[in-house]
């Protein structure tokens, strides 16, 4: 039986007049010294005009005791005056998440789970030449606490896939972590 059941939906959007953004924003130019006298030579300043619509939910399922299972999605459609998506941004997101914890016998106080984090396809760079593919990793974890020790291991990026998760230019790409194994012992005073 599900004992609790949450859901939250967002829908967020940004004003196209930069509302939102504080006074410091001005429109994207070069900044020159007879432009600015505050400094900021050579540099560009962002564009207040980026729009964001979307949806966004989770849902948290209490299953039985001590069994979780975290379910989220968002689509976004995020657009600037070029009508180019932003460098790094993915138009969609999901993941799922499960964790028990161990009611009774030789394993209470156990607690396994994990997960599945999917990123959808995103531009490398901003003129949207090259494109990240899709990609999706998959962590998992194990805890005990015995007394004033608590015992951790994380792993991530379970199956040590290859990615590619950032770009710079059409030349930087930065790729996602290797398998990370983790083991953390831990005291409380």
């Amino acid at each position: 039986a599900v004992s609790d059941v949450r859901l939250r939906h967002d829908h967020r959007a940004v004003a196209d007049d930069g509302a939102l953004l504080d006074d410091r924003v001005r429109p994207d130019r070069d900044v020159h010294p007879e432009h600015d006298a505050g400094g900021d030579r050579g540099q560009r300043v962002q564009q207040a005009r980026q729009k964001t619509r979307g949806i966004e939910g989770d849902v948290i399922l209490n299953l039985v005791p001590g069994w979780d299972l975290m379910l989220g999605a968002s689509t976004l459609d995020i657009s600037l005056p070029t009508r180019l998506l932003p460098r790094n941004a993915p138009e969609q997101t999901a993941s799922a998440w499960t964790r028990y914890k161990f009611q009774g016998g030789a394993l209470k106080g156990v607690v396994v789970g994990g997960g599945w984090n999917r990123h959808g396809r995103s531009p490398a760079e901003a003129g949207n030449v090259v494109m990240f593919p899709a990609f999706s990793t998959v962590d998992a974890f194990a805890q005990y606490q015995w007394g004033k020790y608590r015992f951790s291991l994380n792993v991530s990026n379970l199956s040590d896939k290859w990615y590619l998760v950032r770009g710079i230019n059409r030349n930087i790409f930065f790729t996602g972590p290797e398998r990370l194994i983790k083991l953390r012992v831990a005291y409380t005073f």
